[in-house]
């Protein structure tokens, strides 16, 4: 939310079915959940939202009709490190801030970020509520969930209150029909009685509205199919489970990807389950949130990043690349993968909790991703040596890329105003082209056969050797990413032009070869 910008979050329902969603925003340093709440979708909703910059702080706000957790016109009470916020959703002055009370988040931090939209399952149309306070579910004053998050021929659902009531221990729901109701039923994981599994059918984007200038940028959703066979529905507020669900709390536990030692073939791949990170990371404001993170970061991982550049000087030409690490809270990114919470010397996929502070097995932002670049004209040629580079350089030839969010601005002009960017300086013949953006450190998933016939499975940096290492899985080295560019333009005459462009994500066998089959 720097440089006049603002960002305009879309979420649609393109199924005829009642869907709960998880919107979660996270900060740019170290992906800490900064705000999130749940959404009630009736059959083919949308969801909108502006987050915005408000005095140097990022805020939330929406005047859309659809169902919320809080309710979207109640006022909700907020801390943050200048003290407790009281704030409504729906209120153009005040809206939504973003929490910042985590000891490493700054308001710089929430002013850049990303968004996760996970389905936390389908309500049926037999689950009742009781609306009357007296237990029980009957025709008497009582009403389904879904008539109540019904939109009418005014665009407005016809009793939100369905969803507070449900959440409320003197009312609650009655799962399969009337009778008893129980709020027990409402809330929970695993297929509860008041909820299906997701099914899929959402789909959403972000626009990134300039507001001085009129320029807009439109970032396309990241989706994942069949993420997870259950429901999964927790409060925000609960101090225990408000990390749930997450792209690491699915039970689906296989992958399906094109495999890069054939570049043709898909590879099914399964996993095991895994400590749990946000449990063993030394932060206590930061409770559990799944032992399945590898299916997702198999599916997300890259070893290389290829995408557009745009600097031309005739036309004002600027250029960022926005490179996200989704996975990083859940300990998977550069090779740092750490989950010796017992302290043998060697990896564990146990799912025993830790205990917050004791067993710190996972690094944080102190260990940052290293990458390389190797950019092209549109000619085919590449910078002579001495004409290229990226800043700050650490070490030799790395360039650290150390956020969860990162903006990386080719030669100092930038389009999105970061505060933190990293800049790229080309050489003053590169004004258009492409450039591969390599991660030097990777991380490879690993299946050891070991000498006595046992599997250990591991992460690792790829260097693995010795007697007992028969056998690996191959091409699974790589980092989790996504992201694109953003390009922008002034024609000579006065008009201006600007255009966002999905990254391109390559594979390879190995850590140390050329490039593999873009995905």
């Amino acid at each position: 939310m720097n440089n006049n910008f603002q960002t305009n979050v879309h979420v649609v329902n393109t199924k005829n079915e009642y869907k709960i969603v998880k919107l979660r925003i996270r900060e740019s340093g170290n992906s800490q959940d900064v705000l999130d709440f749940n959404i009630y979708m009736s059959p083919y909703d949308v969801w909108t939202g502006v987050i915005r910059n408000v005095d140097g702080k990022a805020n939330l706000t929406s005047n859309d009709n659809t169902c919320t957790l809080p309710a979207n016109d109640a006022p909700v009470a907020f801390a943050t490190d200048a003290g407790t916020v009281t704030g409504v959703l729906n209120d153009p002055t005040s809206g939504w801030p973003m929490n910042t009370v985590y000891p490493d988040v700054d308001d710089s931090d929430a002013r850049e970020g990303y968004i996760e939209i996970l389905e936390v399952g389908v309500i049926p149309d037999d689950t009742w509520v009781d609306m009357t306070g007296n237990n029980s579910t009957s025709d008497d004053g009582d009403r389904t969930v879904n008539s109540g998050l019904k939109h009418g021929s005014d665009g407005v659902p016809a009793d939100c209150t369905v969803v507070t009531n449900a959440w409320t221990d003197t009312h609650g729901v009655s799962a399969g029909g009337q009778g008893g109701a129980s709020v027990t039923n409402w809330g929970g994981m695993n297929n509860v009685a008041g909820l299906d599994a997701p099914t899929g059918g959402l789909y959403g984007h972000s626009i990134f509205l300039n507001v001085a200038t009129g320029a807009a940028y439109v970032a396309q959703a990241t989706a994942i199919d069949n993420w997870s066979t259950r429901d999964q529905h927790f409060r925000p507020d609960d101090a225990t489970n408000f990390l749930l669900p997450s792209l690491a709390s699915g039970d689906v536990t296989s992958t399906l990807v094109v495999d890069p030692s054939t570049d043709s073939a898909l590879s099914i791949t399964d996993w095991p389950a895994a400590v749990d990170a946000t449990l063993n990371d030394g932060d206590t404001n930061t409770p559990a949130s799944g032992t399945n993170p590898f299916p997702v970061a198999h599916v997300l991982q890259a070893s290389a990043i290829v995408n557009d550049f745009f600097i031309d000087p005739v036309y004002d030409g600027r250029t960022d690349w926005v490179v996200t690490f989704p996975m990083r809270k859940h300990g998977i990114f550069n090779g740092q993968y750490t989950e010796d919470c017992d302290g043998d010397g060697g990896g564990s996929t146990s799912t025993t909790p830790g205990t917050e502070g004791t067993n710190t097995c996972f690094e944080s932002r102190t260990a940052d991703v290293a990458i390389s670049a190797r950019p092209f004209d549109r000619e085919e040629q590449e910078p002579a040596p001495g004409g290229f580079g990226v800043s700050p350089v650490i070490g030799t030839p790395d360039t650290i890329l150390p956020r969860e969010v990162n903006v990386l601005t080719f030669n100092g002009d930038s389009v999105l105003g970061s505060d933190e960017a990293v800049s790229v300086q080309l050489g003053a013949d590169f004004v258009d082209g492409w450039m591969m953006m390599t991660f030097n450190s990777k991380y490879c998933f690993t299946e050891t056969q070991l000498s006595d016939g046992t599997a250990d499975f591991g992460v690792s940096d790829g260097s693995e050797g010795g007697s007992n290492l028969t056998g690996q899985h191959n091409g699974q080295c790589g980092v989790p990413a996504i992201g694109f560019a953003a390009l922008q333009g002034n024609n000579p005459v006065g008009s201006s032009f600007g255009e966002t462009i999905d990254h391109r994500f390559v594979r390879n066998v190995t850590p140390n070869i050329g490039p593999g089959v873009p995905q």
